[in-house]
């Protein structure tokens, strides 16, 4: 009679550091979903547009680093109940890290609670912490805003009209070349001078973060 599949965390760490094949596939199927969830709530706080394949690629990571090493970060798990809160902080701290390597910046403190329908999902729980030069510079949110509100306050009409259409409206490059009477790859420029700009004020305003 075959063994029964694992259906909790527990069984299911023991199976994977078993190297049951069931185990793993276990643990991925009940855990990526929250992963998935954390790094759409981060994208969503940051006004981050994204799409299923960048949640797939933060799922993929989080899992990649927790089967290194023949499994050495789920052996460093205190008790089993640590598993969920902690895939879920990775997935956080993933998801952040895509942000900050995509505008070369840190775009506000990584210490804030990532919450899902009122409950928090995502702490600083984690086997190892991250080091010291991977935390983030002190910019609150309210600095953050701030800088943005002072950043497109600044902005030419048109910049202000793509990025509005971009990152308020949602609206796809050929919606917002259509509007504006120019050609997708000008739009292209448009938002990613706009963004470099704005990359460089956050970086000076957190000398800190040494970017």
């Amino acid at each position: 009679m075959p063994d029964k599949a694992p259906t909790n965390d527990a069984e299911m760490l023991k199976a994977v550091l078993a190297h049951q094949s069931d185990g793993w596939s276990a643990l991925v199927a009940a855990h990526a979903p929250a992963a998935r969830a954390v790094a759409r709530t981060v994208f969503d706080r940051y006004r981050e547009p994204f799409s299923p394949g960048d949640l797939d690629e933060v799922a993929v990571e989080v899992f990649g680093r927790l089967a290194a090493d023949d499994f050495q970060w789920l052996r460093s798990l205190e008790r089993p109940g640590l598993l969920g809160p902690s895939i879920r902080a990775l997935a956080a701290w993933r998801a952040l890290g895509l942000l900050r390597a995509k505008y070369h910046t840190f775009t506000c403190s990584l210490e804030a609670e990532v919450q899902l329908g009122g409950k928090t999902i995502a702490t600083a729980i984690l086997a190892r912490p991250p080091s010291a030069r991977d935390r983030a510079p002190h910019l609150t949110r309210e600095e953050v805003d701030r800088l943005a509100a002072d950043f497109t306050e600044a902005l030419g009409e048109r910049q202000k009209r793509v990025l509005t259409f971009r990152y308020h409206a949602k609206k796809k490059y050929r919606e917002i070349a259509d509007a504006e009477g120019i050609p997708m790859a000008s739009v292209g420029q448009i938002l990613r001078h706009e963004r470099d700009r704005f990359a460089e004020i956050l970086a000076e305003a957190a000398p800190e973060a040494e970017l």
